[in-house]
């Protein structure tokens, strides 16, 4: 049987419900990493079992303050995904998947989620606030709820008394094990090969390997994501020193066992081809452009993906404007961007895109599921002016009221991701001569999206990233894994 035949997928490797009830047994044991540093955690999996997809990583990150601000959070968009910089799984010494600045796509990737699975989910597992659901009331349940989506469970709330003192910070990160929270999050959320598998662990005759690349910790938790609240204070420069406590660090590993169809499943793997997955891969290109308020100005980058099938690209404005919501946001201008993409010498779109309900709806078909960003969170139409030097604006759309201590307004056109869409109506992407894609953007920086209360004239340098989702197709089989395309 050569390499390009496989047997068909049995229905318990895939990541869905079974059509028919299937004896089955499950396991849960805690791995510890083999390598376990400040810079990463290195686990080995034992070849046992198909591994659940959902097996989730816990973290706990302590954070101490030099005497400045009161309590720090994870930030409110991504949670402990922020302490996340790189991940992959290795078979037999071979990298078959990988996720660059995970912590950041997994913030794009959260919004696809509701409110009530984030807040009903996501946020007791991994931190943030991201519903926006909060008051500044003490009282509960709340009197007077205008301009909020939804009510929160006061466990998740932070008690205060009439001065609005902090006096029990559930959620807030300290620098003691005891008292600092632990998170988790399943690994298919930052591995793509296991959101279309689970992994057959014991029919592979070869070492199964995760390595997480941790962000950065030391003087600077602004890496690491950490944000302050109650004193409006940036954590790059407000003296947090932060470490993971590295025996809270580990893997809930979920082990599956079907007994009436393992010895199918190796029948298939040893004799018959093993299993052929496809699965998308994240590939990241990071670009600079250089901002000059009231300047207009037209930025050009080259993306190189020769030979590869490109299902979508998404595209972040990283900025550091936002402190308070951390560094993991897409910052919206002011006046809007507008943006067309070049493909062997032929535009995507006859203009370019510079409506914003058009991106919106033109990213909203990037994923399976659907953006749940409101308006006023994405972008920055009708809800300032263009002459103001410092937001939140005096139109925002965004409640005040706050939650943690913080306010809402802060998220004011902190998610505006953009993207196009490249793939057919099957699924398959598109691919790639050996020109590269050019990206053109026009942009129009205003004073408050350059140095908010600076002048005309101020410069900032902007980081671009893409995310290049990628479709691949790789085979599985007891001697190892081949990339087939």
């Amino acid at each position: 049987m050569s390499k390009n035949q496989s047997a068909p997928m049995p229905e318990v490797l895939r990541p869905s419900a079974l059509q028919r009830p299937a004896n089955q047994r499950l396991t849960t044991t805690i791995l510890y990493p083999v390598v376990a540093n400040q810079k990463q955690l290195v686990f080995n999996f034992n070849r046992t079992g198909i591994l659940d997809r959902n097996s989730r990583l816990n973290l706990q990150l302590l954070v101490s303050l030099d005497g400045t601000g009161t309590y720090p959070y994870a930030p409110s968009n991504s949670g402990c995904a922020s302490w996340v910089k790189r991940a992959y799984l290795s078979i037999g010494g071979r990298m078959v998947s990988n996720l660059s600045d995970a912590n950041h796509y997994m913030t794009y990737d959260r919004l696809h989620h509701s409110n009530c699975y984030r807040d009903g989910i996501m946020l007791n597992t991994q931190g943030g606030n991201d519903t926006f659901v909060g008051s500044n009331e003490a009282a509960y349940p709340k009197t007077a709820n205008w301009g909020t989506l939804g009510r929160r469970d006061p466990s998740q709330e932070h008690q205060v008394i009439a001065a609005t003192t902090l006096t029990n910070p559930i959620a807030g990160l300290s620098n003691t094990g005891d008292s600092a929270p632990e998170y988790s999050m399943p690994l298919a959320q930052f591995i793509p090969l296991l959101r279309n598998m689970q992994l057959p662990l014991f029919a592979l005759n070869q070492d199964v390997s995760l390595t997480i690349e941790l962000a950065g910790t030391g003087k600077n938790a602004g890496d690491v994501g950490v944000r302050y609240v109650n004193n409006g204070g940036d954590p790059t420069t407000a003296g947090a020193t932060s470490s993971f406590n590295l025996p809270a660090c580990y893997i809930m590993m979920d082990t599956l066992y079907y007994p009436n169809k393992m010895s199918e499943i190796a029948d298939d793997m040893n004799s018959r081809g093993g299993y052929n997955v496809s699965f998308d891969e994240i590939l990241t290109q990071v670009d600079n452009e250089t901002w000059t308020a009231e300047t207009p100005s037209t930025q050009q980058h080259q993306i190189q993906v020769a030979g590869k099938k490109v299902k979508n690209l998404i595209f972040q404005n990283s900025s550091l404007v936002k402190n308070q919501g951390g560094i993991f946001n897409s910052q919206a201008l002011v006046r809007g961007v507008e943006y067309n993409a070049t493909i062997d010498s032929v535009p995507v779109y006859t203009e370019g895109l510079s409506n914003a309900a058009l991106q919106f709806s033109e990213t909203d078909t990037l994923e399976r599921l659907h953006l749940r960003c409101p308006l006023w969170r994405y972008c920055m139409a009708n809800q300032t002016n263009f002459a103001q030097t410092g937001l939140p604006g005096v139109n925002c759309g965004f409640t005040d009221r706050e939650f943690n201590e913080y306010s809402q307004e802060e998220e004011q056109g902190s998610q505006y991701w953009t993207g196009i869409k490249l793939e057919n109506a099957q699924g398959e992407g598109r691919v790639m001569s050996s020109l590269p894609i050019v990206l053109t953007r026009k942009v129009q920086p205003q004073i408050v999206d350059v140095n908010p209360g600076g002048a005309a004239g101020n410069t900032k340098v902007n980081n671009l990233r893409t995310f290049i989702t990628t479709q691949r197709r790789l085979n599985m089989n007891r001697a190892g894994t081949t990339l087939l395309e």
